[in-house]
């Protein structure tokens, strides 16, 4: 059995006390809430329509006490631009793929090994420069025997020129020797093998081969660097050191993007449109969807492919910086239609009603509906053919939130 004595009876007291100053405190501060409410009611946010009700989406923001205007249920505010002229211009798109204008692949004219590799994938060279040192030891010997067999054939033909022009003087008095009766047939004959030219003949011949044995080998020593023949990129090394190098196929692709070209394929309806020099905008979004690099029309195909019936068209595009690398797609834009000094208003302020395209333009404190009739578009604006002065006001932002004959107040524009 429990007992309470004096000390449980104080602990209780204090409890009572910590909630009474509890409640007090709390009442304090509702009552904080409500004045400062009650102060501060009339800090309000106009959001001016583009038909999103998500605020931080539609992006147009108005403080009454930034912008000195409060809630008010007698007017909608707005904000106005006036009617601007611009050039317009219509443009067909074709897509095609960049090639480089040249593409070289080097070969070797040895089979050698590979004492050095100069170069690495994607180093600029100019034309002239190393890209492979190869074995020059082995052919060097190779030219050192060549050459004995060379000295030795030249040493072989001096003899046997020699021992020709000997047996010629001596057959001529054979020849008379025996016209006279004075020696026999077969004396005749043999003088007459001896001062035949088949054995000089073919001692010519082997000179003529140790030669050029001798020559090739002396060239193949300079064939042992292999050089780039042209300026440009190492688009490819196929070897590497310590291989051998085959005297056929590739061992190296060099590539020049100085200067690269689109093949685009056109309709009938644009081939005459073109012609060869025309300026061109290329648009590459692999590497800005912003910046527009300048092309030339190179070829225009007269012929049509049987198959598609398109004509060929090739464009030529200066790539100085080499931020454009083959194997990239371009969109090749033609123009096909200029209207120059249009009226042009933001796209936003056009809006659909009843089927028709209207905007709101500012009268006076009024919003005035005017029917438009549009044309082409040009990033966020857009051609107006009919509807519109040049004096005009249009409503871009609130346009939502109105209609013909409401109350406005321009709070931000001309």
């Amino acid at each position: 059995m429990w007992f309470y004595g004096v000390g449980n009876q104080k602990s209780r007291r204090s409890i009572m006390k910590r909630k009474r100053t509890g409640v007090v405190i709390a009442s304090i501060i509702i009552g904080f809430i409500l004045v400062a409410g009650f102060l501060f009611k009339d800090n309000i946010t106009y959001y001016l329509g583009d038909g999103n009700e998500n605020r931080e989406e539609a992006g147009y923001e108005y403080e009454g006490n930034v912008e000195g205007e409060k809630a008010n249920d007698d007017y909608v505010p707005v904000e106005v631009e006036k009617v601007k002229r611009m050039t317009f211009v219509k443009e067909s798109i074709f897509v095609g793929e960049i090639k480089s204008v040249k593409k070289i692949e080097v070969g070797s004219e040895i089979t050698a090994k590979v004492v050095e590799k100069m170069v690495e994938i994607g180093d600029r060279v100019k034309k002239g420069d190393v890209l492979y040192a190869l074995d020059r030891d082995t052919i060097e010997k190779e030219v050192d025997r060549l050459k004995k067999s060379y000295e030795q054939a030249q040493a072989s033909y001096r003899l046997d020129s020699e021992s020709y022009s000997y047996n010629n003087k001596d057959f001529e008095r054979i020849k008379k020797l025996y016209s006279e009766g004075a020696i026999s047939k077969k004396e005749y004959e043999e003088s007459e093998r001896r001062a035949s030219m088949t054995k000089l003949d073919v001692s010519k011949a082997e000179l003529n081969q140790a030669k050029s044995e001798y020559d090739r080998a002396l060239k193949n020593v300079k064939k042992t660097t292999i050089i780039s023949p042209i300026n440009g990129i190492v688009g490819k090394c196929l070897f590497e050191k310590g291989e051998f190098i085959p005297n056929s196929g590739a061992v190296a692709v060099i590539i020049d993007i100085d200067n690269v070209y689109v093949e685009i394929n056109v309709t009938e309806n644009i081939i005459n449109k073109l012609h060869k020099g025309k300026e061109i905008e290329v648009e590459i979004d692999a590497i800005s969807d912003k910046e527009l690099f300048k092309g030339t029309i190179e070829t225009i195909s007269p012929l049509a492919d049987e198959k598609t019936k398109l004509y060929p068209v090739k464009v030529l595009i200066k790539n100085d910086k080499n931020l454009i690398k083959p194997g990239m797609f371009a969109k090749i834009r033609i123009p096909m239609k200029t209207r120059e000094d249009s009226f042009a208003v933001k796209g936003q302020s056009v809006i659909k009603k009843d089927g028709k395209d209207v905007v709101y333009v500012s009268s006076g404190d009024k919003a005035q509906l005017k029917e438009v009739k549009t044309g082409l578009g040009k990033e966020e604006y857009i051609e107006i053919l009919e509807g519109l002065k040049e004096e005009d006001l249009v409503i871009i932002k609130g346009q939502n939130y109105i209609k013909d004959g409401t109350t406005i107040k321009v709070v931000k524009g001309e």
